[in-house]
């Protein structure tokens, strides 16, 4: 390892413990934060770092914060998020479910702001399904996106989908489904990387497969219309990415 380049452990609210590597004094704090959200699946805007009680502020370096090899980080999270992530971690389903991740019934509960709660309710799904994709837990992911109120393209605040943790992690069965469930595949996050790189950065052939031929279906779809259509002189193009990819998802659920 280079002589300027360490790494740090860190400590997760369940005990668990994580290794960032290749770091060096003069990355930020908000990079680290980058870097543990891939690692651990815990999206960005719900985790606070601290070393030795004092919070890592994002504007600061790892160096003004006197981080050296082998120190070790925490992750604090909001207090009411607390039950929730440690559900996800379990990938225990009936405790997820308990803790606010489905739209409520306007008129069982008529007396609530019903709008802000489904609001909020659509965030601790989403970050629940973050931490699912991350940790392998296909049963919680399918629960997530059709009982609860997860979107499946929703960004972390590194512009990170659930396909991208999946990816990262290797999980080919829960890159299928979220592919099968219509998540986008050419997202890129804050560094420019799409589900596809993360994956091949990693050595996950298998998901790079998927991913590649999923990919390719996509563009071949769109090449077959544009070509179809010219002839009519109309101007046909898709309105996401979503919905071309609804027409091959028949083909890749044989896959």
């Amino acid at each position: 390892m280079d002589k300027n380049r360490f790494q740090l452990f860190v400590a997760l609210p369940t005990d668990d413990v994580c290794t960032v590597k290749n770091l060096s004094e003069n990355i930020f704090v908000y990079q680290l934060r980058s870097k543990v959200e891939l690692k651990t699946g815990i999206p960005g805007e719900i985790m606070r770092l601290y070393f030795m009680n004092v919070e890592l502020l994002n504007e600061k370096t790892l160096g003004q914060c006197n981080l050296k090899h082998g120190c070790i980080v925490r992750i604090k999270l909001e207090a009411n998020l607390n039950g929730l992530f440690e559900a996800c971690w379990r990938g225990d389903i009936y405790d997820v479910f308990q803790n606010g991740v489905q739209y409520l019934n306007s008129e069982e509960f008529s007396e609530y702001n019903i709008s802000l709660w489904n609001r909020l309710v659509v965030k601790r799904a989403t970050h629940a399904l973050f931490i699912a994709c991350h940790r392998g837990y296909i049963g919680l992911i399918l629960e997530l996106l059709n009982n609860g109120a997860a979107d499946i393209n929703g960004r972390s605040m590194f512009g990170r989908t659930p396909l991208h943790f999946a990816a990262y992690q290797g999980f080919v069965g829960c890159v299928s489904l979220l592919l099968t469930e219509g998540a986008a595949v050419n997202k890129s996050d804050a560094d420019g990387k799409s589900p596809l790189a993360l994956a091949q950065e990693n050595g996950h052939v298998f998901c790079e497969k998927r991913l590649w031929l999923y990919h390719w279906n996509l563009k071949t779809l769109e090449n077959r219309s544009k070509k179809e259509t010219i002839g009519s002189g109309k101007n046909v193009k898709w309105e996401n990415e979503s919905q071309a990819g609804s027409e091959i998802r028949c083909v890749f659920r044989a896959l």
